[in-house]
């Protein structure tokens, strides 16, 4: 497994090495860059800028697929900020007897999951637990920088993630292949997202946090210093957007909200076993906006 950085060394070594060394059954490509790294470790083609911007540049400046004729199973989770932000979406190719891609709609590269749950989420903690845990905030990791927005809330990544690794392990062992999964819709110029009318990219896989909103989840448009572009934004609905789509309130957002997880579970992009977690998530107090519980 490799994800961001680490997914850039992967993509060169699916392509350079594994043919070669054949020690793996298959491998999970997660919020992969643009290109690979060159063969001696370094990112390439070269960037005149150091740091974070200078490495983005080196990595999302062209496209560069996974071999068709890989030895192994490769599956790619990509979220919005991977596709544009970071040019994984010049590399697009389409799906093979042993590659998949999915594009995960509403997320973004980093997440509260990643940076506020994950260290916590040792399968003891309750779904309110986890829920408060994913309040929107604009604090980053190890408080070292903070956004100029609500980073991306949405715990989506996590659990598509889960899946592509059940998926992968069972494939890998030679099984059946994973769903093949619909992209996440560009403009002409390929370098933007169709929005619906809520501000949410349309197309990708979709999941209850974009198919029963409460805000905007984006995985491009932030600010700030560091690393804080690469972790999205989250916009609240306001009281007019809410009571248009949930006229009924709670009840009806939770009857909705259920509705799409359950429809993510046969498409085969959430587990099962993740079911009760997350509709417990979603009907926790925190989860939604106060005037909506009170709908």
């Amino acid at each position: 497994m490799g994800e961001s950085q680490g997914a850039a060394y992967l993509v060169t070594y699916v392509n350079a090495v594994d043919r070669y060394a054949q020690v793996f059954d298959g491998f999970f490509v997660h919020g992969r860059p643009g290109a690979g790294v060159a063969i001696d470790g370094e990112f390439n083609p070269p960037s005149h800028r150091g740091g974070l911007e200078g490495t983005v540049e080196a990595i999302s400046a062209r496209g560069e697929r996974i071999r068709e004729d890989t030895r192994v199973p490769v599956l790619l989770l990509q979220s919005e900020t991977d596709v544009i932000l970071l040019g994984g979406g010049l590399a697009a190719q389409p799906d093979t007897e042993r590659i998949r891609t999915w594009e995960l709609a509403g997320a973004a590269h980093g997440d509260t999951y990643r940076v506020t749950v994950s260290r916590k989420d040792d399968g003891t903690l309750s779904a309110e637990q986890l829920a408060d845990l994913l309040r929107p905030t604009r604090k980053l990791f190890m408080d070292l920088t903070d956004s100029h927005s609500p980073y991306n809330a949405g715990p989506q990544q996590h659990y598509v993630a889960q899946a592509a690794l059940d998926h992968l392990d069972r494939w890998a062992a030679g099984g059946d292949a994973p769903p093949s999964a619909p992209r996440i819709d560009l403009d002409e110029t390929r370098t933007r997202f169709l929005l619906d009318e809520y501000g949410l990219a349309r197309g990708g896989i979709r999941t209850p946090w974009v198919e029963a909103p409460t805000a905007m989840l984006s995985g491009l448009g932030q600010s700030g210093e560091s690393f804080a572009v690469m972790f999205g934004r989250t916009e609240p609905f306001d009281d007019a957007a809410l009571s248009i789509l949930y006229p009924g309130g709670m009840p009806e957002y939770l009857a909705r909200f259920t509705a799409s997880l359950d429809a993510a579970i046969a498409d085969g992009f959430v587990l099962s076993d993740d079911r009760d977690e997350i509709l417990g998530i979603a009907a926790a107090p925190s989860s939604f906006p106060l005037q909506l519980a009170e709908g």
